[in-house]
């Protein structure tokens, strides 16, 4: 039990990644949750920090708006509560605007509405949200013209 914990200490993990591990499927599954209380009260298995986590790492290192980072957690098994505290503070306008300033360089010979087209679709593939994609694609085009 000592060389569980002494393991969980070094990553980060949410609770449903614990509960998935190959060694833990073949023990009761009492001792498991019994196993995963004692980790939560010991604060390595937290999934409303893995989710904060998560979203602090998605925003500094690939940027995505709220709707792909909720799918992504929502994927990795957290709880709504879980991610929708870690969303609390998400700004899509502010990542909508990196992205598109960043894609728009790659965009700058295409006339007009292919430029917006294909920068509307890249941000929507991103999961920014539609209200806030029409904003960032003018924003962009009109500093492309300055």
């Amino acid at each position: 039990m000592r060389a569980y914990f002494k393991k969980k200490e070094r990553k980060k993990k949410k609770e449903a990644e614990q509960k998935g591990e190959d060694y833990l499927r073949a023990i009761d599954e009492g001792v498991v949750e019994a196993v995963i209380e004692r980790l939560r009260r010991a604060g390595l298995v937290n999934d409303e920090g893995f989710a904060q986590f998560w979203v602090e790492n998605r925003t500094a290192f690939r940027p995505k708006g709220k709707r792909a980072l909720q799918a992504e957690m929502r994927a990795k098994g957290l709880s709504a509560s879980a991610i929708d505290a870690a969303l609390v503070n998400a700004d899509d306008t502010a990542v909508a605007g990196q992205l598109a300033a960043a894609r728009a360089r790659r965009l700058k010979d295409l006339p007009e509405p292919e430029f917006k087209r294909k920068l509307s679709d890249y941000l929507a593939r991103r999961g920014i949200g539609y209200d806030v994609i029409s904003e960032a694609v003018e924003r962009a085009w009109r500093e492309r013209n300055q």
